[in-house]
């Protein structure tokens, strides 16, 4: 029988203008291993995008963090804040969803470090959107 690989955390960060970039990925990825110190985690790998919008998905480092949710290798996704993976709210709303269906819980650490599908905000948009689809 094969081993299963071990699942990690993956720490996602992005910055979008070429002027800032290295100070706010710099300060994101501080930020994102102080938190994973904080709480025990170990076993992560690092996704960073650079110079890259948060108003597109079509971002290299992104595109490999899915391939690796899809696969089933990432337990948890840890992000500075949520507008990391989008600028778009709705987006990001369907890729925590999305992360959630293959195990993998998408965590926000300037929105308390709990998984955002149980954030009061993204409940009251998903009930928004579900109203949206019943008319």
């Amino acid at each position: 029988m094969s081993k299963q690989p071990e699942m990690v955390t993956a720490l996602y960060y992005r910055a979008a203008r070429k002027n800032d970039t290295n100070l706010n990925l710099d300060n994101q990825m501080y930020q994102l291993l102080s938190y994973a110190q904080q709480h025990g985690i170990d076993s992560f790998v690092l996704y960073a995008d650079t110079g890259v919008s948060g108003l597109t998905l079509d971002r290299p480092s992104l595109a490999s963090l899915w391939a690796h949710i899809r696969a089933r290798r990432v337990k948890q996704v840890i992000v500075a804040s949520v507008d990391r993976i989008s600028r778009n709210t709705l987006d990001s709303l369907q890729f925590v969803d999305a992360a959630a269906k293959y195990g993998a819980a998408v965590i926000s650490i300037r929105k308390g470090g709990g998984p955002l599908a149980e954030s009061e905000i993204f409940s009251a948009i998903r009930s928004l959107v579900k109203g949206g689809e019943q008319k």
